[in-house]
Protein backbone atom coordinates (compact mmCIF):
# COMPACT_ATOMS: atom_id res chain seq x y z
CA UNK A 1 0.00 0.00 0.00
CA UNK A 2 3.24 2.50 1.03
CA UNK A 3 4.70 1.59 -2.49
CA UNK A 4 1.19 2.39 -4.19
CA UNK A 5 0.77 5.46 -2.43
CA UNK A 6 4.36 6.98 -3.17
CA UNK A 7 4.13 5.80 -7.09
CA UNK A 8 0.48 7.90 -7.36
CA UNK A 9 2.02 10.96 -5.68
CA UNK A 10 5.55 10.50 -7.33
CA UNK A 11 7.45 10.01 -4.53
CA UNK A 12 10.17 7.76 -3.82
CA UNK A 13 9.22 4.77 -2.11
CA UNK A 14 11.73 3.59 1.43
CA UNK A 15 10.83 1.31 4.26
CA UNK A 16 10.45 4.29 6.38
CA UNK A 17 7.39 5.25 4.51
CA UNK A 18 5.56 1.42 4.69
CA UNK A 19 6.71 1.71 8.48
CA UNK A 20 4.87 5.06 9.33
CA UNK A 21 2.29 3.91 7.44
CA UNK A 22 1.44 0.98 9.25
CA UNK A 23 1.55 2.42 13.16
CA UNK A 24 -0.71 5.25 11.72
CA UNK A 25 -2.98 2.60 10.12
CA UNK A 26 -2.99 0.46 13.42
CA UNK A 27 -3.83 3.77 15.53
CA UNK A 28 -6.51 4.81 13.04
CA UNK A 29 -8.03 0.61 13.18
CA UNK A 30 -7.82 1.25 16.60
CA UNK A 31 -9.77 4.35 16.83
CA UNK A 32 -12.11 2.52 15.15
CA UNK A 33 -12.45 -0.07 17.18
CA UNK A 34 -12.82 2.54 20.19
CA UNK A 35 -15.71 4.36 19.17
CA UNK A 36 -17.37 0.56 18.49
CA UNK A 37 -17.31 0.16 21.78
CA UNK A 38 -19.04 3.35 23.21
CA UNK A 39 -21.62 2.99 20.60
CA UNK A 40 -22.62 -0.27 20.77
CA UNK A 41 -22.67 0.42 24.75
CA UNK A 42 -24.81 3.15 24.11
CA UNK A 43 -27.27 0.97 22.36
CA UNK A 44 -26.76 -1.64 24.68
CA UNK A 45 -25.54 -4.07 22.07
CA UNK A 46 -22.63 -4.93 24.83
CA UNK A 47 -24.19 -8.00 26.11
CA UNK A 48 -22.73 -11.32 26.27
CA UNK A 49 -23.22 -12.54 22.61
CA UNK A 50 -25.45 -9.77 21.25
CA UNK A 51 -24.04 -9.64 17.75
CA UNK A 52 -24.27 -13.81 17.60
CA UNK A 53 -28.19 -13.70 18.56
CA UNK A 54 -28.27 -10.61 16.14
CA UNK A 55 -26.28 -11.17 13.11
CA UNK A 56 -29.84 -12.32 10.88
CA UNK A 57 -32.72 -11.60 11.29
CA UNK A 58 -34.82 -13.76 9.21
CA UNK A 59 -32.94 -16.66 12.07
CA UNK A 60 -33.02 -14.77 14.97
CA UNK A 61 -35.56 -12.27 15.37
CA UNK A 62 -39.32 -13.97 15.92
CA UNK A 63 -43.43 -12.68 15.72
CA UNK A 64 -45.76 -13.09 17.74
CA UNK A 65 -47.71 -16.49 17.37
CA UNK A 66 -44.80 -17.39 14.89
CA UNK A 67 -45.04 -20.95 13.88
CA UNK A 68 -41.91 -23.13 15.77
CA UNK A 69 -39.87 -24.29 13.50
CA UNK A 70 -37.98 -27.63 13.83
CA UNK A 71 -35.02 -27.25 12.81
CA UNK A 72 -35.32 -23.74 14.57
CA UNK A 73 -32.84 -22.55 12.48
CA UNK A 74 -29.84 -23.54 10.39
CA UNK A 75 -25.76 -23.42 10.99
CA UNK A 76 -22.95 -24.44 8.73
CA UNK A 77 -19.72 -24.86 10.39
CA UNK A 78 -15.92 -26.19 8.57
CA UNK A 79 -12.56 -25.33 9.22
CA UNK A 80 -10.15 -23.30 6.84
CA UNK A 81 -6.14 -23.70 7.76
CA UNK A 82 -3.19 -23.71 6.02
CA UNK A 83 -0.93 -26.90 7.57
CA UNK A 84 -1.44 -29.93 9.46
CA UNK A 85 1.17 -29.08 11.99
CA UNK A 86 2.94 -25.88 12.54
CA UNK A 87 6.90 -25.81 12.98
CA UNK A 88 8.59 -24.74 16.31
CA UNK A 89 8.11 -20.90 16.52
CA UNK A 90 10.39 -19.62 19.11
CA UNK A 91 7.26 -18.02 21.31
CA UNK A 92 3.96 -18.18 22.03
CA UNK A 93 1.89 -14.93 20.91
CA UNK A 94 0.15 -13.84 23.96
CA UNK A 95 -1.96 -11.03 22.85
CA UNK A 96 -5.75 -11.25 22.32
CA UNK A 97 -7.67 -9.43 20.17
CA UNK A 98 -10.85 -8.10 20.91
CA UNK A 99 -13.90 -9.89 18.46
CA UNK A 100 -17.53 -10.03 18.82
CA UNK A 101 -17.18 -12.94 16.13
CA UNK A 102 -14.23 -14.98 18.27
CA UNK A 103 -14.95 -17.34 20.89
CA UNK A 104 -12.74 -15.95 23.84
CA UNK A 105 -10.06 -17.82 25.79
CA UNK A 106 -10.76 -17.06 29.27
CA UNK A 107 -10.51 -20.54 30.38
CA UNK A 108 -7.39 -20.61 32.25
CA UNK A 109 -7.11 -24.86 32.79
CA UNK A 110 -6.50 -26.91 29.24
CA UNK A 111 -8.19 -31.00 29.26
CA UNK A 112 -6.41 -33.67 28.67
CA UNK A 113 -6.81 -34.74 24.98
CA UNK A 114 -6.69 -38.59 25.58
CA UNK A 115 -5.79 -39.68 21.97
CA UNK A 116 -2.72 -36.13 21.71
CA UNK A 117 -1.25 -36.28 24.98
CA UNK A 118 2.17 -37.21 23.82
CA UNK A 119 1.67 -35.88 20.12
CA UNK A 120 0.93 -31.67 20.64
CA UNK A 121 3.33 -30.91 23.16
CA UNK A 122 4.06 -27.57 21.17
CA UNK A 123 0.30 -27.35 20.58
CA UNK A 124 -0.62 -27.51 24.30
CA UNK A 125 1.54 -24.75 24.69
CA UNK A 126 0.03 -22.42 22.70
CA UNK A 127 -3.72 -23.32 24.03
CA UNK A 128 -3.00 -22.33 27.57
CA UNK A 129 -6.28 -20.28 27.87
CA UNK A 130 -8.43 -22.26 24.92
CA UNK A 131 -12.34 -22.27 24.39
CA UNK A 132 -12.30 -25.99 24.29
CA UNK A 133 -11.53 -26.80 27.75
CA UNK A 134 -12.93 -29.65 29.04
CA UNK A 135 -13.95 -30.67 25.16
CA UNK A 136 -12.82 -34.30 25.10
CA UNK A 137 -10.98 -34.55 21.88
CA UNK A 138 -10.70 -37.86 19.58
CA UNK A 139 -8.34 -35.89 18.00
CA UNK A 140 -9.76 -35.75 13.72
CA UNK A 141 -13.62 -35.16 14.08
CA UNK A 142 -14.18 -38.00 12.13
CA UNK A 143 -12.79 -40.59 14.66
CA UNK A 144 -15.17 -40.75 16.99
CA UNK A 145 -17.45 -42.82 14.47
CA UNK A 146 -18.56 -46.00 14.71
CA UNK A 147 -20.76 -48.10 12.55
CA UNK A 148 -23.43 -45.13 12.32
CA UNK A 149 -23.81 -45.29 8.34
CA UNK A 150 -21.10 -47.36 5.77
CA UNK A 151 -19.58 -44.39 4.28
CA UNK A 152 -18.56 -42.57 7.62
CA UNK A 153 -14.93 -44.38 7.85
CA UNK A 154 -14.36 -42.56 4.08
CA UNK A 155 -14.85 -39.22 5.33
CA UNK A 156 -11.59 -37.72 7.60
CA UNK A 157 -10.13 -34.10 7.63
CA UNK A 158 -8.30 -33.14 4.83
CA UNK A 159 -4.60 -32.68 5.34
CA UNK A 160 -2.91 -29.69 3.83
CA UNK A 161 1.66 -30.64 3.01
CA UNK A 162 3.59 -28.04 5.15
CA UNK A 163 3.93 -24.74 3.87
CA UNK A 164 5.90 -20.98 4.80
CA UNK A 165 2.89 -20.79 7.11
CA UNK A 166 4.11 -22.96 9.69
CA UNK A 167 5.78 -19.98 11.63
CA UNK A 168 2.53 -19.19 12.71
CA UNK A 169 1.09 -20.19 15.87
CA UNK A 170 -2.42 -19.57 14.09
CA UNK A 171 -3.02 -22.09 11.38
CA UNK A 172 -6.51 -21.30 10.39
CA UNK A 173 -10.05 -20.73 11.72
CA UNK A 174 -13.10 -22.51 12.39
CA UNK A 175 -16.04 -20.33 11.74
CA UNK A 176 -19.97 -21.07 11.85
CA UNK A 177 -22.56 -19.05 9.97
CA UNK A 178 -25.84 -19.11 9.53
CA UNK A 179 -28.34 -20.65 6.43
CA UNK A 180 -27.95 -16.87 5.28
CA UNK A 181 -24.23 -17.24 5.37
CA UNK A 182 -23.00 -14.49 7.81
CA UNK A 183 -20.67 -15.68 10.04
CA UNK A 184 -22.09 -16.15 13.39
CA UNK A 185 -18.24 -17.08 15.77
CA UNK A 186 -15.34 -18.80 15.22
CA UNK A 187 -12.21 -20.19 17.08
CA UNK A 188 -8.77 -20.24 15.91
CA UNK A 189 -6.81 -22.85 15.25
CA UNK A 190 -3.91 -23.38 16.78
CA UNK A 191 -0.77 -25.22 15.54
CA UNK A 192 -2.49 -27.87 14.30
CA UNK A 193 -5.21 -29.26 11.44
CA UNK A 194 -9.08 -30.30 11.89
CA UNK A 195 -8.62 -31.57 15.24
CA UNK A 196 -12.42 -32.49 16.56
CA UNK A 197 -12.29 -29.61 19.70
CA UNK A 198 -12.60 -27.08 17.18
CA UNK A 199 -16.27 -28.22 15.61
CA UNK A 200 -16.93 -29.27 19.49
CA UNK A 201 -16.21 -25.74 20.77
CA UNK A 202 -18.19 -24.35 18.36
CA UNK A 203 -20.91 -27.13 19.06
CA UNK A 204 -21.12 -26.37 22.46
CA UNK A 205 -21.21 -22.37 21.49
CA UNK A 206 -24.42 -22.94 19.43
CA UNK A 207 -26.01 -25.08 22.19
CA UNK A 208 -25.22 -22.50 24.61
CA UNK A 209 -26.44 -19.37 22.62
CA UNK A 210 -29.15 -20.57 20.43
CA UNK A 211 -30.50 -23.01 22.71
CA UNK A 212 -32.98 -26.08 21.65
CA UNK A 213 -34.04 -27.26 17.97
CA UNK A 214 -31.33 -26.29 15.78
CA UNK A 215 -29.57 -27.80 12.69
CA UNK A 216 -25.98 -27.72 12.17
CA UNK A 217 -24.42 -28.84 9.07
CA UNK A 218 -20.81 -30.33 8.85
CA UNK A 219 -19.09 -31.95 5.33
CA UNK A 220 -18.02 -34.72 8.00
CA UNK A 221 -21.62 -34.38 9.54
CA UNK A 222 -22.48 -38.36 9.50
CA UNK A 223 -19.07 -39.44 11.22
CA UNK A 224 -19.17 -35.72 13.94
CA UNK A 225 -22.29 -37.06 14.87
CA UNK A 226 -20.68 -40.01 16.73
CA UNK A 227 -18.12 -37.92 17.83
CA UNK A 228 -21.02 -35.61 19.17
CA UNK A 229 -22.63 -38.57 20.63
CA UNK A 230 -19.63 -40.15 22.56
CA UNK A 231 -18.20 -36.77 24.08
CA UNK A 232 -18.45 -36.73 27.81
CA UNK A 233 -19.67 -32.70 27.76
CA UNK A 234 -21.92 -32.80 24.58
CA UNK A 235 -23.58 -36.15 24.32
CA UNK A 236 -25.93 -35.66 27.09
CA UNK A 237 -26.70 -31.73 25.96
CA UNK A 238 -27.01 -32.03 22.51
CA UNK A 239 -29.45 -35.15 23.15
CA UNK A 240 -31.50 -32.59 25.56
CA UNK A 241 -31.75 -30.19 23.16
CA UNK A 242 -32.82 -31.86 20.24
CA UNK A 243 -29.44 -30.52 17.88
CA UNK A 244 -29.91 -32.15 14.74
CA UNK A 245 -26.23 -32.89 12.79
CA UNK A 246 -25.94 -32.73 8.88
CA UNK A 247 -24.24 -33.10 6.31
CA UNK A 248 -24.07 -29.62 4.12
CA UNK A 249 -26.13 -30.21 0.68
CA UNK A 250 -22.98 -29.47 -1.46
CA UNK A 251 -20.90 -32.18 0.27
CA UNK A 252 -23.74 -34.37 0.66
CA UNK A 253 -24.24 -35.54 -2.66
CA UNK A 254 -20.74 -37.02 -2.65
CA UNK A 255 -21.64 -39.41 0.18
CA UNK A 256 -23.23 -42.67 -0.57
CA UNK A 257 -26.99 -43.43 -0.66
CA UNK A 258 -27.67 -44.73 2.71
CA UNK A 259 -25.79 -41.95 4.38
CA UNK A 260 -28.00 -39.27 2.25
CA UNK A 261 -31.08 -41.01 3.23
CA UNK A 262 -30.30 -39.97 7.15
CA UNK A 263 -28.59 -36.85 6.79
CA UNK A 264 -28.60 -35.20 3.72
CA UNK A 265 -31.15 -32.41 4.30
CA UNK A 266 -33.17 -33.58 1.32
CA UNK A 267 -34.45 -36.27 2.98
CA UNK A 268 -34.68 -34.54 6.54
CA UNK A 269 -38.24 -33.43 7.90
CA UNK A 270 -38.54 -29.83 8.41
CA UNK A 271 -35.77 -28.86 5.93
Amino acid sequence: MARVLCDLQDYTYHSSYREQLSIAFDAYLDILRRVKAKVDAALSRDTPNWRALNACPPCNYELQGEIQLVPKSLHAIDGNYSSKRAGNAGHVDQRQFNSDYLISHEVKRKAKKPSEDSDHDQEDLAENDAPWVGLDDPGDPADGQVDSTPCAKNWKAAEAKKSSFDIYDITGQFPMACRHGLVEAFCEIVRSGELAKYPLAMTNFLLDVFGDDQGLGFDIGCSYKETVDQSNLLGDKAMQRRLQILVNAFHGWAHNRLCQLKYHPLYRTGL
